[in-house]
């Protein structure tokens, strides 16, 4: 059951992470992310604030479940929730932005992912997905076509 749970919780981390970052990152949180959407920057920028919220969140729940009675399966969601963060800081900064220089050699499938990435900053929408993002198919065909990117809060 420990290890179902840690499971799930990895994979519900994926809509929880779009939703985050459709409706929180480029809505009412896009001071924060507008630096992620501009030139890239040595160094810390205002967008990894969220990752620390985030991992903050995730403390205060494995500490509830270690030390108060009934909250047990904390635990094993903390811990999936922890295994997506640390994917998604491998996949996204380590290998899409190259923040963290782990990677020597290109994984084809870390390419699309980081492709589906640079659609997401080219035009500032879909795919807000990181570890299975989704295109929609006009999407596909505007970035085909040479398409501009559009405006978007996170440009303003």
């Amino acid at each position: 059951m420990t290890l179902v749970l840690v499971l799930v919780a990895f994979v519900v981390m994926e809509p929880i992470t779009y939703l985050t970052h459709r409706f929180v990152m480029h809505g009412i949180g896009v001071r924060l992310h507008r630096s992620h959407h501009r030139l890239a920057s040595a160094g810390w920028e205002a967008n990894d604030i969220y990752p620390l919220l985030f991992a903050s969140v995730v403390c205060l729940g494995m500490a509830a479940g270690f030390n108060i009675a009934g909250f047990a399966t904390l635990i094993p969601i903390g811990i999936g929730v922890t295994l997506y963060g640390l994917a998604y800081a491998l996949v996204h900064d380590a290998y899409t932005h190259g923040r963290i220089p782990l990677f020597r050699r290109r994984i084809t499938h870390l390419d699309r992912l980081a492709a589906a990435h640079r659609l997401h900053h080219r035009f500032n929408g879909e795919p807000y997905g990181m570890l299975l993002p989704i295109i929609p198919v006009a999407l596909r065909q505007r970035a085909a076509s040479g398409s501009s990117p559009s405006q978007d809060p996170v440009d303003a």
